[in-house]
């Protein structure tokens, strides 16, 4: 799982309440070249390409995308507990979804569930630093042949 959106029943409801979909409409309204302009400066860390396919996914995204913020979502935690295989959680550490401490208590859990945090990623850390992402996940999968 690479930063996944858990979120408590208190902070579903926060961001339900927010203006996240009034954003995405804002966001709809603008000229691309605007948000393309703004992302390559919010994302310095990322390839030219990532960007314009996100800025492009974000024209693409339905408003109604957002009624998947409704709560009540899963509960994560038990999610968690019903885990039965090796599993790994990657966390970045700037502005992810899930913080250290929540991953810590994710890991107390359940015994399957590692974790890995990758420094100087966010949410998107697959793009913020893909070659730390790819080593981590390797070494995860490695692991878990050897198990066999």
């Amino acid at each position: 799982m690479a930063d996944p959106t858990l979120l408590m029943p208190q902070r579903q409801r926060e961001v339900q309440e927010s203006d996240v979909a009034d954003q995405h409409r804002r966001v709809l309204s603008r000229p691309k070249e605007d948000l393309l302009a703004e992302m390559r400066v919010r994302h310095r860390g990322r390839s030219r390409e990532v960007i314009e396919l996100f800025t492009q996914a974000r024209f693409q995204t339905c408003i109604h995308a957002f009624e998947v913020l409704t709560p009540p979502n899963p509960d994560y935690m038990q999610l968690i507990k019903t885990l039965d295989i090796p599993s790994l959680l990657v966390i970045g550490d700037v502005g992810s979804a899930v913080s250290h401490e929540v991953a810590e208590e994710l890991a107390g859990l359940n015994q399957h569930l590692k974790i890995a945090q990758i420094p100087e990623a966010g949410h998107g850390l697959p793009y913020d630093q893909p070659e730390r992402f790819s080593a981590v996940v390797q070494t995860f999968l490695r692991s878990v042949k050897e198990m066999n």
